[in-house]
């Protein structure tokens, strides 16, 4: 097994995965390089799948839309935890300043809660507010990279599972529909702006019969809009619809919509319960 290395643009550090182990090289005085354009792939996307996150980096660097990578947290998942304000106020503080320093002027998400919470960040200072904040679907859409007709085809008739997260905007509705041939979707009773939680949100809040409810209210509207196939904008809500699966004795396959840009499988089932959340500020706090 070889290992997967990215430079960290933000944290000037070279960050090396192999397996289950991590290897961290910090850059000392090394003078600041310029990221205009920064892919921002998120937690859940670490913690599922880091193969697949380096093809989607290659991919964007290989079209010219990202210059560098930061694996840090976007920070929202302090909102489930008790007394971490202050904490979330300083990395929030210390993220802008790593912004402006490094002349970002264009962030890549790959996550919609990771694109929405970002926004927030940026608006709270006048030098990063211009900060331009893309979705990956829209992004690869523009670049040509689609799911193969052939492969949405297969799975006919499809239904997306949109994130809580983007009910209020569409902006990654919208985005991930472009990615497959229309007359292979089909719609969820609810959806878009009236989606159900996939249940993370209960879940994280110790709800775990509501959480268990929500996913099968999910798998039943996939049955009902007849459905072969859900297919999700968020790891999580993919990492936790398909860990419901045998509790609502669904046979709806569950996808995020890159495994069929890219064609490589996620293993779901391995991926973490708990995700290892990257705050990591030399002489701030280190919260691995």
């Amino acid at each position: 097994m070889n290992a997967v290395t990215f430079e960290d643009a933000l944290l000037e550090e070279t960050i090396s995965f192999m397996g289950d182990s991590t290897s961290i090289e910090q850059h000392e005085d090394e003078e600041i390089k310029v990221t205009e354009s920064l892919f921002f792939p998120g937690c859940s996307f670490l913690n599922s799948s880091i193969e697949l996150m380096e093809e989607v980096y290659l991919t964007l660097r290989s079209d010219h839309q990202a210059d560098g990578i930061t694996l840090l947290c976007c920070e929202k998942p302090l909102d489930y935890k008790s007394g971490m304000q202050e904490i979330k106020e300083a990395f929030s503080k210390r993220f802008r300043e790593s912004l402006i320093s490094h002349g970002v002027k264009r962030i890549i998400t790959a996550c919609p809660n990771c694109f929405y919470e970002l926004g927030k960040v940026c608006s709270q200072d006048a030098q990063t507010k211009e900060i331009e904040i893309c979705g990956l679907p829209h992004v690869l859409f523009d670049c040509g990279h689609i799911v193969p007709a052939s492969v949405s085809e297969s799975l006919f008739p499809i239904a997306v599972h949109d994130a809580c997260s983007d009910r209020s905007s569409g902006y990654y509705a919208d985005s991930v529909r472009r990615l497959f041939s229309a007359e292979h979707l089909t719609e969820l009773e609810h959806s878009r702006g009236r989606s159900t939680c996939c249940g993370s949100i209960p879940r994280a809040a110790g709800k775990q019969d509501l959480a268990a409810k929500d996913a099968r209210t999910i798998f039943t509207e996939a049955k009902q809009a007849e459905a072969n196939a859900l297919v999700t904008t968020c790891m999580s809500c993919s990492r936790l619809l398909v860990k419901s699966k045998a509790g609502a004795k669904s046979d709806t396959s569950v996808y995020h919509y890159l495994e069929l840009v890219y064609g490589r499988r996620v293993d779901w089932k391995a991926t973490p319960e708990h995700l290892i959340l990257r705050f990591r500020y030399q002489g701030l706090f280190n919260l691995d």
